[in-house]
């Protein structure tokens, strides 16, 4: 492990010999910082490049640990948790009810479960098969009522995944867009974001200037959408 200081904060970084042309360097979700360079690159060059890059990594390693803080998920599910949906932090409650359901009402998170028995916590299990249906169903809602306006005249199918490095992806050739999962755990304005912007590809299947005039013309705040979305986008790994 190598270390620099600039402006009085210590950035520390590990250097990764590959066969590479460049020096890369990458900030991993727990906040290590690593270097990938050739063998011939020697260490005085590596440690020039990292102070040169130092402000950029700072700022993305701050921002990073904002977002740790926030927490999506307990490490529990019980009732008096918080859990964010919707950028929003919901109070768990978990009631006995005739069928298995999630609802959202007044700031809290309602769990009703099948049971005649009080329930103070699930299994994690159970919790993300509800929170997939859950998502489901709102991200169906939101998609036909949002492509009304993008793409009226076309039903595009939904699916809903996991997904670890992107927060949807759209086919056009098939009419079909699939959104990450944990696109439910954002600002509403991120997933409006994101259903747009796969809705424009059914159209104008690439990012060319057209694509990007269509994208300002139905959601002109798409720039800030963009810069929040990237900022969660390394604790894509740790929510699955």
């Amino acid at each position: 492990v190598h270390k620099i200081s600039f402006n009085g904060t210590e950035i520390e970084f590990t250097v990764i010999r590959k066969s590479v042309k460049n020096l890369n360097l990458r900030i991993k979700a727990d906040n290590r910082v690593v270097v990938s360079a050739n063998r011939y690159v020697r260490n005085d060059q590596i440690i020039e490049f990292v102070r040169k890059t130092a402000p950029r990594i700072i700022k993305r390693l701050d921002s990073q640990s904002r977002i740790k803080v926030q927490r999506f998920i307990p490490d529990e599910i019980k009732c008096g948790e918080t859990i964010k949906f919707f950028g929003i932090d919901h109070i768990l409650d978990i009631k006995p009810g005739i069928k298995q359901e999630m609802s959202i009402k007044s700031g809290r998170m309602i769990m009703q479960l099948p049971s005649s028995d009080v329930i103070s916590n699930v299994p994690f299990s159970m919790f993300d098969t509800m929170r997939s249906e859950y998502a489901n169903t709102f991200f169906i809602k939101r998609l036909h009522e949002i492509s009304k306006v993008i793409c009226p005249g076309i039903s595009p199918d939904l699916k809903v995944r996991k997904m670890k490095a992107r927060f949807g992806t759209c086919y056009p050739d098939r009419k079909l867009i699939v959104l990450n999962l944990f696109l439910i755990h954002t600002d509403l304005s991120c997933i409006d974001y994101v259903i747009i912007h796969e809705l424009i590809h059914l159209d104008v299947p690439n990012h060319s200037r057209q694509f990007y005039s269509m994208l300002s013309l139905y959601y002109p705040d798409w720039r800030r959408q963009k810069v929040i979305l990237k900022e969660f986008a390394p604790y894509l790994r740790e929510l699955s």
